[in-house]
């Protein structure tokens, strides 16, 4: 976990880093305040940080009374899995769930569910974010780098997404930022309509 203490009535639980400081690049391009983001470490680790996040020091007085808690994770194969993992979390952290993803349930406090990329079976953040950034002149480079790949005989990377993102990168001014620093940064384009949904569920905190 990346908090010792709720400090605010608005915590967003993200799966690790790359996810908080992405976040945290959103929330700051939309002006918000008020939200704490914290991480789960992983898919893995999502319900006992769930738990974890509801015994933190604070929770209880600033989130639970007229506060919100939103959950965002990646589909990654199966988004309905996803979800229904996030929905079963909630219920054993005694929280009540909301009903599907990119809505709200109950009060005391508020519960909210993202899956990333939105309405799609399968994906995660960096499928959004190189979604976001497909219209750049330059994307069609980064295709070009892989079909070269494939045409020399080398195997393409196991996580054909994660290395598109990371070669877009290596064409911006500070290449090596990792892809969240990259959101603070504003490269995965914030104006793209691609985070429209994130965008909503950030406002209805």
């Amino acid at each position: 976990m990346t908090a010792e203490r709720i400090q605010e009535q608005k915590v967003l639980l993200v799966e690790g880093y790359d996810e908080k400081f992405l976040y945290e690049g959103l929330i700051d391009h939309l002006n918000l305040q008020g939200i704490q983001v914290v991480t789960f470490d992983g898919v893995c680790k999502m319900e006992r940080a769930i738990q974890e996040t509801v015994e933190m020091p604070g929770f209880r007085e600033l989130v639970s009374p007229s506060g919100s808690f939103g959950i965002i994770r990646d589909a990654e194969t199966d988004a309905a899995n996803a979800f229904q993992a996030v929905e079963g979390a909630l219920v054993r952290a005694k929280l009540k769930p909301p009903s599907s993803a990119l809505t709200w349930s109950g009060r005391s406090p508020r519960i909210g569910v993202l899956i990333q990329p939105p309405c799609k079976p399968s994906g995660m953040l960096e499928d959004l974010c190189l979604e976001a950034v497909a219209a750049n002149p330059c994307f069609h480079c980064i295709d070009a780098l892989f079909r070269c790949v494939t045409q020399a005989g080398s195997p393409l990377p196991t996580n054909l997404s994660k290395a598109k993102a990371h070669a877009f990168l290596a064409t911006r001014d500070r290449p090596g930022l990792r892809i969240g620093e990259a959101g603070k940064k504003g490269y995965w384009h914030w104006n793209s309509p691609t985070w429209d949904s994130a965008k909503k569920f950030l406002r209805e905190m």
